[in-house]
């Protein structure tokens, strides 16, 4: 595994790009839109799409092959994973090209999250879960546990804490951690949701509780954690989600963003009742948050 610079990708992968321009002629929109209001970035499986939280388009990076999941990190950057080429793109705020690409070694990444500490990019793929440093003469690093046999979604918590989801041998439930800082993935149990009746989504943080959507039960679960096990503090119905997939949500404030069959749907956080706007866009499954509250 390494971290590829966009020379290298620009020659192994000719049809990304063409030239070294690294900014779009819509960066100053972009750039704008970030620092006024919320972007909704949502990958459409050749392309990323980023909007306003109204629904208005504001920019659109092409060229993917399979985009299945995006995230962003303190500064703006998006990061598209791309599971066919099996590597993660990123990206600088208006920008059209990338400014690195992150190598999977043959893994297919299904979710990613950035560190808001370290800035430390974690990539979920179907058999663990690999930490890039920040610092690109550092290694990455691919960590497991035994209590998961396949990954789902990573997510970090405000302290640096990396959180995945995923199913143990047996298709029940499982979570794991890994402290800042710390050299190994842990299970953390919640002991109403490790059966084959809970699903492994989404992964947030809403500034006191790790947040994780059920594919399965269509709920979203607010679990209040200690030490290496924990309790769901409160559950929420999500109206009208009846797909069952890995779905990634976005929490702005006291706003949740919830991706619905080609449609956003916003929900007050925490939900309850049903959605109090939204719009429709091709947003696949995946959303990220890219902007400051």
């Amino acid at each position: 595994m390494r971290r590829l610079l966009l020379g290298v990708l620009t020659l192994a992968l000719a049809a990304c790009a063409t030239s070294l321009q690294s900014v779009s002629p819509q960066a100053n929109r972009l750039s704008q839109a970030v620092k006024s209001q919320t972007l909704i970035w949502a990958p459409d499986v050749y392309q990323a799409n980023a909007y306003t939280l109204d629904g208005v388009a504001v920019t659109q990076i092409k060229g993917f092959f399979d985009a299945v999941a995006v995230c962003t990190d303190s500064v703006g950057d998006l990061y598209v994973a791309d599971d066919s080429r099996q590597v993660i793109f990123e990206y600088a705020p208006g920008g059209s090209l990338p400014i690195n690409v992150f190598d999977d070694a043959g893994q297919e990444p299904v979710s990613c999250a950035v560190s808001p500490l370290s800035g430390n990019l974690a990539v979920a793929n179907g058999s663990n879960v690999v930490v890039y440093p920040a610092s690109q003469s550092a290694i990455p690093v691919a960590y497991t546990t035994p209590g998961i046999a396949s990954y789902a979604c990573v997510g970090y918590d405000a302290s640096g804490n990396l959180y995945a989801d995923g199913y143990g041998e047996d298709k029940s439930f499982q979570l794991a951690t890994l402290r800042a800082g710390g050299s190994s993935l842990a299970s953390t149990r919640v002991a109403t949701l490790n059966n084959r009746k809970h699903g492994a989504g989404g992964i947030g943080w809403d500034g006191k509780y790790l947040v994780v959507a059920d594919p399965l039960t269509y709920e979203l679960y607010r679990i209040a954690l200690q030490g290496s096990s924990g309790t769901v503090a409160h559950a929420a119905r999500i109206r009208g989600w009846h797909d069952r997939f890995a779905v990634q949500f976005a929490l702005w404030g006291k706003k949740l963003l919830f991706p619905l069959n080609d449609k956003l749907l916003i929900f007050h956080y925490p939900p309850k009742g049903r959605a109090t706007g939204g719009f429709s866009a091709p947003l696949n499954h995946v959303i990220a948050l890219s902007t400051s509250s």
